[in-house]
């Protein structure tokens, strides 16, 4: 084990070498899916995102170990202001991950597009993600597939939608949501009339 998260720190220090910190910020998309990366391997990457003369719109970080839970990362998503798309489908971000991300988006005015399927949220996460969809109307799409996602979690965001005045589009297919679940969705779309897709 010990070998392989050397392996993997000797990854992202070749990724990340291949940039001066100058030429990072420059970058208006940065693709770094599927390096096996964990969120000590993210140091980086959070140093830009608090940088005021950032240029990233686009962050991928799909496919890989991450997990949220120490809120670093979130903490500089929090205030960043050109981040419009995030991918973090495939990681392990799970309830407490979802948490920290749903402080960030609290807060947040300016991503637009967050991608997080398959990351184990469950119910609890969604929760969080839910409440985080009460004050923000900037984010526009968010993708919740395959996420153990039940009737519960599903009221939680019929609830959000209520009151959310941004989101267009959510992506619940492959979770656990039955009828009542459902039936709530529903209801919360009869009184919300900005959200063109909602696919269950």
């Amino acid at each position: 084990m010990y070998f392989r998260r050397r392996k993997i720190s000797r990854t992202i220090n070749t990724i990340m070498n291949n940039f001066t910190f100058d030429d990072l910020v420059k970058q208006e998309i940065i693709d770094l899916s599927r390096k096996g990366l964990y969120d000590e391997d993210l140091e980086v990457i959070i140093k830009f995102l608090r940088d005021k003369d950032a240029a990233v719109q686009k962050l991928d970080l799909s496919g890989n170990n991450i997990t949220l839970a120490h809120g670093k990362f979130t903490d500089a998503l929090a205030n960043n202001n050109t981040l419009e798309e995030l991918w973090l489908h495939g990681n392990a971000i799970g309830r407490e991950g979802a948490k920290c991300l749903a402080a960030a988006l609290a807060n947040n005015n300016n991503l637009k597009e967050l991608y997080l399927s398959r990351n184990n949220i469950g119910d609890e996460g969604t929760k969080y993600l839910a409440r985080a969809l009460t004050v923000n109307h900037t984010l526009q799409r968010i993708y919740l597939d395959r996420n153990n996602i039940s009737d519960e979690g599903a009221k939680s965001i019929a609830t959000a939608l209520l009151l959310n005045r941004g989101i267009r589009y959510m992506h619940l297919q492959y979770n656990m949501i039955g009828d009542q679940g459902a039936e709530e969705l529903v209801g919360a779309l009869e009184h919300n009339n900005r959200i063109t897709t909602l696919k269950l």
